[in-house]
């Protein structure tokens, strides 16, 4: 990674220059066994991967909030594990609808709240490819020394681009250490790993989930040239997550009863 530049810059740089190094991305990780994380969503533009994601519900992948830039003209690949390759596990989606979170901000270089929700314009097959993973039951704190994965496309840190889904496991630190590098953390954000370790997720990896015990339990969002990387901790958005879908199955029930009657 660039030295010295928040994830959210040099993922916004990136994609406004269109640059060949969109796919930044695990470091000091390794090739994931294909098709192990079936969740695993890539969001392209232009036939381009510039951010991930993961299937959530039957039409409803979760991503990073600041992965918006360019959102209404993007592609999302599910069953992928080679994303230069048309794999016959793989679907495509346009995005109906987008949901970031209204209270998403950026304050000196730091993404707040940063979670989206994008509902597929379809309903996925569901494939040995292609399955839902599952998100936190309650709010809760993640155990510090807990082992949890992340995986994304991208560049290793060699600089080499990954056309295959790469992985690397990581162990949750306390938010205590964590400011140490970044002061302004609040309890919306988990991080994980600290040097000297430096097995990390980079900018290209935004968006892709931090998966504990089978659970996403946070959101690929920030972090500098070096460990920590910090997640969104998704059991602090349940109720908001909740009402999105909820208001959105209300409302479509209502339009096809609307339907039903007008036939009549």
């Amino acid at each position: 990674m660039m030295q010295g530049l928040p994830l959210i810059i040099l993922s916004i740089w990136l994609y406004q220059a269109r640059a060949d190094s969109f796919n930044v991305g695990i470091i000091y990780g390794h090739e994931a066994k294909p098709h192990s994380r079936p969740y695993m969503a890539s969001l392209q533009h232009s036939g381009r991967h510039f951010c991930g994601g993961f299937l959530i519900a039957n039409q409803w992948v979760m991503t990073a909030g600041h992965c918006h830039a360019g959102i209404s003209s993007t592609d999302v690949i599910l069953g992928a594990h080679n994303i230069r390759e048309e794999e016959p596990s793989q679907q495509k989606f346009h995005i109906l609808t987008k949901y970031r979170h209204p209270q998403y901000n950026v304050i000196g270089g730091i993404p707040y709240n940063d979670i989206m929700l994008l509902k597929l314009s379809g309903t996925p097959n569901f494939t040995k490819e292609v399955q839902i993973i599952a998100l936190p039951k309650e709010d809760h704190d993640i155990p510090v020394n807990t082992t949890c994965e992340v995986a994304g496309w991208g560049k290793t840190e060699k600089r080499r681009s990954s056309k295959v889904l790469m992985e690397v496991a990581v162990p949750v630190i306390s938010n205590k250490t964590c400011m140490k590098y970044f002061p302004t953390l609040n309890n919306t954000m988990v991080c994980a790993n600290a040097p000297p370790s430096k097995k990390d997720a980079s900018k290209g990896d935004s968006g892709g989930p931090l998966v504990c015990n089978n659970v996403a339990e946070g959101i690929v969002s920030f972090g500098t040239d070096q460990p920590p990387g910090v997640y969104a901790q998704i059991s602090r958005f349940l109720p908001w997550i909740s009402s999105i879908i909820d208001c959105d199955n209300a409302y479509q029930m209502k339009k096809k009863l609307i339907n039903k009657y007008s036939l009549l």
